[in-house]
């Protein structure tokens, strides 16, 4: 939802939201900020504010470009449990220590599980913001089978993920029958008919070769013209 909104001007960057995410102490014992993180996106950082706005400003004419010179979108859901921003109350787009990355981001987060409503919410106004703008384009939304790796809730690893998929994929399901822009297309339903030893690699988690091979042949038989 951010990125088309950056798109269509409804929404600037907030860089009171960066925060520092590497600090060194130097012979004096004096800590030293090294680089600062822009979490809107993930992993984006840069050695001061200054530099952290240049990478962002080139990244945001990037993204705005491929949105604006697109007349098909196709947007894959993922999880619904977030962070948010204690003083903006915008959504991060990772927890501040993903990948190891040492963030004092963490201090400055709430965690928050979004419902089946507010995925609905979000779906809702990119699919408003599309046909405003852009009324010929197409949105096709589908759901990630990539399960959780870990929970921030008090529940079982494989309770939340199933809670977490159930919440986009009805949101998914419910925005299509709203919008004559929006299609849902079923790759998620068919990944999870496929044998696990054939579906994932050893991890447990990412999909084989042959799985995505699947996806995308079905994908052409239902959106691709022959």
């Amino acid at each position: 939802l951010y990125e088309f909104e950056k798109a269509f001007g409804k929404r600037k960057t907030n860089y009171d939201d960066c925060y520092p995410a590497g600090r060194f102490t130097d012979t004096k014992g004096n800590s030293k900020i090294t680089r600062w993180q822009e979490p809107s996106r993930r992993q984006v950082f840069g050695e001061s504010l200054e530099n952290l706005k240049e990478i962002t400003e080139e990244l945001d004419n990037q993204i705005i470009d491929g949105i604006k010179n697109s007349d098909t979108y196709i947007i894959t859901l993922g999880l619904s449990e977030v962070f948010k921003h204690k003083k903006s109350g915008n959504v991060v787009c990772t927890h501040p220590a993903y990948g190891g990355t040492r963030s004092d981001g963490i201090k400055l987060v709430d965690f928050w599980n979004l419902t089946k409503e507010d995925n609905l919410k979000c779906l809702q106004k990119i699919c408003s913001l599309v046909k405003e703008h852009k009324p010929n384009a197409n949105i096709i939304f589908t759901v990630s089978p990539i399960p959780l790796q870990k929970t921030f809730t008090k529940e079982k690893q494989s309770i939340a993920n199933e809670k977490s998929k159930s919440k986009l994929h009805w949101a998914a399901l419910q925005v299509t029958e709203e919008f004559d822009n929006a299609y849902y297309f079923d790759s998620y339903e068919h990944t999870m008919s496929i044998p696990p030893e054939i579906r994932y690699l050893p991890d447990g988690r990412h999909v084989t070769r042959q799985t995505v091979a699947s996806v995308v042949s079905r994908f052409e038989d239902q959106f691709l013209t022959k």
